[in-house]
């Protein structure tokens, strides 16, 4: 590996003053035909990419509050959901309800944090 490479640039404008790059290499363990990377939430605004392993992902998505169908089998597609769940206020409540071994950025348009 790695075997799959994914990028992501967000435009400066008038709320961000610079372009952002998020970028992720990926080696295919879960869900090698669709698991790429950056994760974009559906509105557009939450960026997440990461590396590692969510083993509690089917137990958060089955305990949200609002339904979320994942557009990948990526385990760590779950944090966008549960993101949206904190209000999209940035907290270790999200990292701490997660198991398993992994690093994250996640990245919020809207506040440009």
């Amino acid at each position: 590996g790695p075997d799959w490479s994914g990028y992501l640039v967000v435009e400066k404008d008038g709320e961000r003053p610079l372009n952002h790059g998020i970028a992720h290499e990926r080696l295919a363990i879960m869900d090698p035909e669709s698991g790429e990377q950056p994760l974009v939430s559906p509105d557009g605004n939450i960026i997440v990419a990461a590396n590692g392993e969510i083993y509690n992902y089917k137990e958060i998505y089955a305990g949200l509050s609002a339904p979320y169908t994942p557009k990948t089998g990526s385990d760590c597609e779950v944090m966008l959901p549960l993101w949206a769940e904190m209000d999209g206020i940035p907290t270790p409540n999200l990292p701490n309800q997660l198991r398993g071994m992994f690093s994250v950025i996640m990245y919020d348009k809207t506040t440009d944090t």
